[in-house]
């Protein structure tokens, strides 16, 4: 065989092996992308909660069973199934008017819902800050402890019975002497799908941005808002032994 022959059947072979190997890549590369998006898709999935069952206890669809949430909290072992006639559970109630922000009427909560709270206030300031210039001077309180059971299913008590839950309807900001800026409520109701005037979609912006930064923290378990038949006119946050996020 003469050594041009040789040459032209190794150049080939060497093209082959180039081809075959880029084949490869490409078939790897299309498996791996998939597998990312199977794995993006059952993270989404876990994300969902579905509230209430037939048997009035919540359930968590792919995500974390109340046996292994990631933290431990207070209340996590109290009962909140009802058997008969509404009975709420004897908890030690306390006061909260804020600091820096005052609270609309004070929330009477359990004193471990405090501290979510607290952390609360400190995100609304924080996120009050970036948008405005300055912190509400105040936070519109629709609920805090009030013993009931969970609205449309009376066979489980509500958080709020608890003194584990919060209810916001607005924020409000006093009129400004430095700028001029008159006064103004930023309302859940009114504001979270705003749209057209600068002012009010920054308002809805605000609202957005300040769920996301509660949810990044972890303040609480429970976050429900205008996409919630029940509460289309505030925020809803609690600490209930399960994750559910419907904003």
């Amino acid at each position: 065989m003469s050594s041009g022959t040789w040459s032209a059947r190794a150049q080939r072979a060497r093209e082959r092996a180039v081809f075959g190997a880029r084949v490869a890549l490409d078939v790897l590369l299309i498996a791996t992308g998939c597998a990312g998006a199977w794995l993006v898709a059952l993270w989404a999935i876990g994300a969902l909660v579905v509230y209430d069952s037939p048997a009035g206890e919540p359930i968590v669809t792919g995500g974390q069973p109340e046996s292994q949430l990631s933290e431990v909290y207070a209340f996590d072992d109290l009962p909140r199934v009802i058997e008969g006639a509404v009975s709420c559970p004897r908890i030690e109630l306390i006061e909260y008017a804020g600091t820096s922000v005052r609270f609309l009427p004070p929330a009477r909560v359990a004193a471990p819902f405090r501290e979510r709270i607290v952390e609360l206030e400190r995100v609304v300031r924080e996120t009050s800050l970036l948008f405005y210039g300055r912190a509400p001077s105040a936070l519109l309180i629709a609920a805090s402890y009030d013993c009931r059971p969970v609205t449309g299913n009376r066979q489980r008590l509500s958080e709020h019975a608890l003194g584990n839950a919060l209810d916001i309807t607005a924020f409000r900001f006093d009129a400004d002497p430095a700028t001029g800026e008159a006064a103004f409520d930023v309302r859940v109701d009114r504001h979270w799908n705003a749209s057209g005037d600068a002012l009010v979609e920054r308002h809805a912006r605000f609202l957005h941005a300040l769920t996301q930064a509660l949810i990044a923290r972890n303040v609480f378990r429970t976050l429900l808002g205008p996409a919630h038949p029940d509460h289309q006119d505030h925020f809803h946050f609690d600490m209930a032994p399960h994750h559910y996020i419907e904003l």
